[in-house]
């Protein structure tokens, strides 16, 4: 009898264990798609798998195919039942193109062993929503989240040194970056067309800010950026509807062509004493400019090369100036008596001005009137050209004997 109930007990329990196992085989995803994807060799040097489940696995050693530019297309493109990717240790590149239009995807976080990712990787995947980036990447290439609308957030390690033109074009789902100090430079159209972002900030160390680059970021209010930037091309602004006030940094001696246009909720813009030129339809159709903020002098900005075209809000803003005076003698404003301020007396004395009309009330005639007797002559030049070279005492100008 007690070997009977023994017998039943382990019946019982074999049983149990085959019904689990049939449990864990109904569960268990099956692999629904296979093939190579490797850049070398054959391309046998990674293997992928796509299971029921939407993961789609690449493993193997070295970098990925890049299909787009060998006219060609991932076997998994497009496919809206690629869910999650799993690369393997020992993969190193994202190829070129390689999960362009995956739309089923939701999330994605590139391992420590990826230092690549190829021109549009994941372009077109508009279900993706958070995407972490590793250490070792330094570069995100051109197209690589162009047109991913569910994007709402993204980690860029310290190791980026630049973003490569459209990298973010069309992320309308992103409301906010945060670049790592590490950026150097920001390509064209690098965020064009992000309606969803609001404020963005500019490391120090960033030199240059591409064409287009913020073009069509209707929700942005704000930006700051650096006096490392020397160069904002053409229209990188253009279109930010929602942005009220801009600081030009230090470094620019050029305002682009469009830089601002169709910015028509600009109320207020610095600019830098050293700029030199401002383009055409730099500030076309931004109605709402009333003040500019100037950090030279009259006669400085009198100078700036301004193109006629498109900037009439420019024309029609308050000016003011940072250096509201110009001291007597100093009639180019730059803070030094030479020879250059005589000869601009000495044109003053016969009613002709480099730039702008000989206003004899003008702070800048005023600086020419050295001897104080209300006109500018050739004594007037006399006396500034002998004060540049030490034979006068500039602290007598205009003081009235």
């Amino acid at each position: 009898m007690k070997y009977a109930n023994t017998l039943k007990w382990l019946l019982a329990f074999f049983c149990l264990l085959a019904a689990l196992y049939a449990f864990a085989l109904s569960t268990q995803a099956e692999i629904v798609e296979s093939g190579y994807c490797g850049a070398e060799g054959n391309g046998r040097n990674l293997t992928w798998t796509l299971d029921s489940d939407g993961l789609l696995t690449v493993s193997g050693s070295g970098d990925m195919k890049n299909y787009f530019r060998d006219f060609g297309e991932s076997p998994w493109k497009g496919n809206a039942a690629v869910k999650k990717v799993a690369l393997r240790d020992g993969v190193t590149s994202v190829g070129e193109s390689a999960f362009s239009g995956c739309t089923g995807l939701r999330s994605l976080t590139i391992p420590a062993w990826v230092t690549r990712m190829e021109d549009g990787a994941f372009r077109g995947c508009t279900g993706l929503t958070s995407v972490t980036i590793p250490a070792g990447v330094n570069h995100i290439a051109c197209e690589t989240f162009r047109g991913c609308t569910g994007l709402k957030e993204i980690t860029l390690p310290e190791s980026v040194t630049s973003i490569g033109n459209s990298a973010f074009e069309g992320c309308t789902g992103l409301t906010d970056v945060v670049l790592p100090n590490s950026v150097k430079w920001i390509g064209t159209s690098a965020f064009s067309g992000c309606t969803g972002l609001t404020s963005v900030t500019i490391p120090e160390g960033v030199t240059s800010i591409g064409e287009k680059a913020f073009e069509n970021c209707t929700g942005l209010t704000a930006v700051t950026i650096p006096d490392s930037v020397e160069w904002i091309y053409r229209y990188a602004f253009s279109g930010c509807t929602g942005l009220t006030a801009f600081t030009a940094p230090d470094g620019i001696t050029t305002i682009e062509p469009g830089t601002f246009a169709g910015c028509s909720a600009l109320t207020e813009v610095t600019i830098p004493a050293g700029v030199s030129e401002i383009g055409f339809y730099a500030f076309d159709h931004d109605d709402n400019l009333k003040t500019v903020r100037y950090g030279g002098t009259e006669e400085q900005w009198r100078r700036i090369e301004k193109s006629a075209y498109g900037n009439t809000a420019l024309s029609q803003a308050e000016i003011v100036f940072g250096q509201a005076a110009y001291a007597p003698g100093d009639a180019d404003g730059d803070g030094k008596l030479t020879s250059a301020d005589a000869r601009l007396a000495l044109r003053a004395s016969v009613g002709l001005r480099e730039t702008g009309d000989v206003e004899k009330d003008s702070a800048w005639y005023l600086a020419c009137d050295v001897d104080a007797d209300g006109s500018v002559t050739s004594a007037d030049a006399r006396l500034i050209l002998r004060a540049s070279v030490g034979l006068e005492d500039a602290s007598t100008f205009g003081k009235k004997a």
